[in-house]
């Protein structure tokens, strides 16, 4: 039971990473699932660059979580597949 306490901890806390730049958070995108007629995680994006500095964040928390280093990487990717928003390029405005 801790455990999976402890891993529902991590995806909110990568996941509210991953929001911070639009002021929300997880328990605000389960209330609000579409916004603007769009799932949340279609509504929201973000930018090659954005997406590299959250890359980069969540590696260093999952490290701090004392993942081991041959599985991090791997969590990043089934994760940001599960759960990542779109990525938009940086000059692309259109979102």
């Amino acid at each position: 039971m801790k455990k999976e306490k402890d891993n529902e901890v991590i995806v909110k806390t990568i996941l509210n990473k991953m929001l911070e730049k639009y002021g929300v958070d997880v328990d605000y995108v389960m209330e609000h699932q579409k916004i603007d007629g769009k799932n949340w995680f279609q509504y929201y994006t973000m930018t090659t660059t954005e997406y590299n500095a959250w890359k980069e964040w969540t590696m260093e928390y999952l490290k701090s979580t004392h993942i081991r280093k041959e599985l991090r990487e791997k969590e990043f990717m089934w994760f940001n597949l599960m759960w990542g928003l779109k990525i938009k390029e940086d000059d692309d405005t259109t979102g």
